[in-house]
């Protein structure tokens, strides 16, 4: 609905499962000991045919996309958020263009 409306919005979520990469233990990936990572992105589209979220990244370490933009499954990002609750990012907020009231 939100986003229908042209309205992105920003999540936070485990980048170790949107991007599938091992858990990292200092300088190097260890899945047993090391960390799932937090990370936050835009998530500014859905494609319903496909059932594809059209999101925006900030991070030049994606490992799949230069510009930043790239469209990924439904559940893959939904898990993603929903495993944000592990690295204390899950969160959504809604950005609209309304102008503050002073």
């Amino acid at each position: 609905h939100h986003l229908e409306r042209g309205h992105p919005v920003l999540t936070g979520l485990s980048a170790t499962y949107l991007y599938r990469r091992p858990r990292e233990l200092g300088a190097d990936d260890d899945d047993v000991r090391g960390s799932a990572m937090g990370h936050f992105v835009v998530i500014c589209g859905y494609y319903p045919r496909s059932d594809r979220f059209v999101v925006r990244d900030p991070s030049p370490h994606i490992p799949f996309s230069r510009s930043g933009r790239y469209s990924v499954p439904s559940d893959r990002l939904i898990n993603s958020i929903l495993l944000g609750d592990i690295t204390y990012d899950a969160v959504l907020l809604v950005l609209n263009g309304r102008k503050h009231i002073t």
